[in-house]
C-alpha cells in the first residue's frame, strides 16, 4: 500500500478515475479499498482501519467502507486457493464473476452508505 502510495500511481488512479467518482457520488478516498479488497484481504482491513481512523465510524466514508469491507470477498485469493485446492486448470468465467460481484457489492456499499447517513 504504502509502495502504491508512495510511487504516485494511487494519485493517477484517482484523477483517471474523478469523473467517475464525481458522476457515481464516490468518495475518493474510497477507491483504494475498492482496488485493493479483491486483491488482499489484509490490505483492504488496513485500509478500512485507516479510513475510520481518519474520518471515523459513524461518518459516510466510514460506513460505506464498513459495508464494502463486510460484503465481498477477496476475489483473487479465494479464486487460487478454492481452485487451486482441487487442481481445477480452467476456471472459465470465474474470475470474470467473481470481479463482476466485487464491482456490484462495492457500488451497493456506497448506496447503502449514502442512505444511512444524514
Amino acid at each position: 500500500i504504502g509502495l502504491f502510495r508512495s510511487s504516485g500511481a494511487l494519485d493517477i488512479c484517482i484523477e483517471t478515475a474523478r469523473p467517475l467518482l464525481v458522476l457515481l457520488n464516490i468518495p475518493s478516498d474510497l477507491l483504494t479499498l475498492a482496488l485493493l479488497k479483491p486483491l488482499s484481504g489484509s490490505a483492504s482491513l488496513a485500509i478500512t482501519a485507516e479510513l475510520l481512523q481518519k474520518y471515523g465510524p459513524d461518518s459516510p466514508i466510514g460506513i460505506i467502507a464498513s459495508i464494502a469491507q463486510g460484503c465481498s470477498e477477496t476475489t483473487f485469493y479465494v479464486l487460487s486457493l478454492y481452485l487451486g485446492s482441487v487442481n481445477i486448470k480452467d476456471g472459465r468465467h470465474t474470475l470474470l464473476m467473481g470481479v463482476t460481484s466485487e464491482v456490484v457489492a462495492f457500488l451497493l456499499a456506497v448506496s447503502l452508505g449514502s442512505l444511512l447517513t444524514p
